[in-house]
């Protein structure tokens, strides 16, 4: 490990706490390609991960564990990283989106150009979970076809981090018509096929938007 993804790490428990096997899955295959950060002599005082997310053929960034390091905040520097990172892939991808934590940050995230987009799903009932499914080229093939294209697409290393807090269950493996994620604390986080919520995604289109509903059918939190 790295002195950087390391000063990182320890600004990301003081944030989010230590969440074991997924902080060890998000910063040892996401931290050198997609963690941006801003450092002030030797300290990690602002990240971001910017993971790879797609809708209906326009490629985008699903902004994740977004934090300022306490002794830092109320400086505008998480405005100076967002733009950092704008800049740096505004040219080749389509979108940003996030998903807040609280109204307060909502707030500022809007104030930064981000709009309500992509819905969240109701997930109402855990359908059936009889086969649980380690194949995650599987998974990617089931939710796909489930999700619809009116869905927000995720990448297969994105799949991969969620498996590392989460566990994939359909109802038949060769004729899935229901595919259920559940965390390690047991808590259902997704269902598939599943109807829109209320709760919204923030985000920020660089070129032409997709004025129609959206699913984002698993968001980080």
């Amino acid at each position: 490990m790295t002195d950087k993804q390391s000063r990182c790490r320890e600004m990301y428990r003081l944030a989010f706490g230590n969440d074991g096997a997924f902080e060890d899955a998000l910063f040892d295959g996401f931290f050198e390609r997609d963690c941006h950060t801003l450092f002030i002599g030797g300290q990690a005082v602002a990240m971001l991960f910017a993971l790879d997310v797609a809708v209906k053929g326009q490629k985008g960034k699903y902004l994740y564990a977004v934090t300022t390091h306490p002794d830092y905040r109320g400086q505008g520097l998480m405005h100076r990283l967002f733009e950092k990172t704008e800049e740096r892939y505004r040219d080749s991808v389509d979108f940003f989106c996030l998903l807040p934590q609280d109204e307060v940050l909502r707030e500022l995230y809007q104030s930064l150009g981000y709009k309500d987009g992509f819905f969240l799903p109701d997930h109402g009932q855990a359908s059936s979970d009889k086969v649980c499914l380690d194949d995650l080229s599987v998974v990617f093939d089931i939710r796909r076809r489930l999700a619809g294209e009116n869905a927000v697409e995720f990448s297969p290393a994105y799949l991969a981090l969620v498996r590392a807090d989460s566990d994939f269950f359909c109802d038949d493996l060769h004729h899935a018509t229901c595919l259920t994620t559940r965390r390690s604390d047991g808590l259902v986080c997704e269902v598939l096929p599943t109807t829109l919520g209320e709760q919204r995604v923030l985000v920020k289109w660089f070129h032409e938007p997709i004025n129609e509903p959206i699913l984002f059918s698993y968001a980080l939190q």
